[in-house]
């Protein structure tokens, strides 16, 4: 019994919120709505009530599974698994439902490639509900005892980088509507990208920007905004600057090449051009900051 113990079951179960984590360690200001959304990956309900699919997961967990029938335990791992076909369960269960399919020597004979190939399927069905989960990694370790470790090790490879694929595209989802809001409301913007309790601020927008659609929007600006927006630079661009925020450096070269290029309207003396070369002088003594970072 203890042998089992140690490698089916741990009467301790612990869970990460990142949203806590950052609060605690001063990453960021507090959010409800992001621990609300972490509390509904862990206890999932709909409507008051817990849906079939994770009823059967919970079913099937320990130690309550070795008090089933021996045909409840084969209904239910067949139910989970056409729950998983159909991509229901969340990205941190995948490698729990293999397991569980496959525990105890694979009482169930099945295929473990195609169990392998049959969950990688699931997953990808299940694309359109996820939800990117930072961290993820730390909920998905595997013990040494764990059975068939390296087909949970695929699907776990597999997951995290499903996860990631989620993030790229909210990032990119996040920086078109920052370069919509730019040219739509740029104080907003402003007030928005400077938030140090957003994660939005540490993260190299621009780099995903249009820069000739940019520099049009600038010159839209009221020369009011656009030393604004020079003051804007030299706060994101100080000597102090965060980690992927250097990744911005070919955006601010470009950025800088057009402000430069000679054009007849950029030679006369107006206060438009006054502002656009105070810019270009901000954003000039800003690039040593960047230091060898490659363009």
């Amino acid at each position: 019994m203890e042998f089992f113990d140690k490698k089916y079951f741990s009467n301790i179960k612990y869970y990460y919120f990142s949203s806590i984590t950052d609060y605690i360690t001063g990453k960021k200001a507090f959010n409800q709505l992001e621990l609300k959304l972490e509390l509904q990956q862990y206890f999932v309900v709909e409507n008051g009530v817990v849906p079939e699919y994770e009823q059967v997961l919970q079913d099937l967990g320990y130690m309550g599974c070795l008090n089933l029938s021996n045909k409840e335990y084969r209904n239910l791992t067949f139910k989970m698994l056409k729950h998983a076909d159909q991509g229901k369960y969340q990205l941190k269960d995948y490698s729990t439902l293999f397991h569980y399919a496959s525990r105890f020597n694979n009482r169930l004979h099945f295929d473990l490639l195609k169990l392998t190939n049959r969950i990688k399927k699931g997953i990808d069905k299940g694309l359109k509900h996820y939800i990117f989960t930072p961290n993820l990694d730390f909920h998905l370790s595997i013990d040494e005892s764990t059975e068939y470790k390296d087909e949970i090790k695929e699907i776990i490879n597999y997951v995290l980088k499903t996860n990631n694929y989620i993030n790229d595209n909210d990032k990119k989802s996040k920086f078109r509507e920052l370069e919509v809001l730019f040219s739509e409301d740029f104080n907003l913007f402003i007030t928005k990208t400077s938030d140090t309790n957003e994660e939005i601020r540490y993260m190299p927008f621009f780099q995903k920007f249009n820069v000739k659609q940019f520099y049009k929007n600038i010159k839209n600006l009221s020369n009011e905004e656009i030393w604004k927006l020079a003051h804007y630079f030299k706060r994101r661009y100080s000597a102090h600057m965060y980690g992927e925020i250097f990744n911005e450096k070919h955006f601010i070269t470009e950025l800088l090449n057009l402000l430069n290029l000679p054009s007849k309207k950029r030679e006369k003396d107006n206060l438009q051009n006054l502002s656009l070369n105070y810019l270009s002088k901000s954003l000039t003594e800003c690039v040593p900051n960047f230091g060898n970072e490659v363009e």
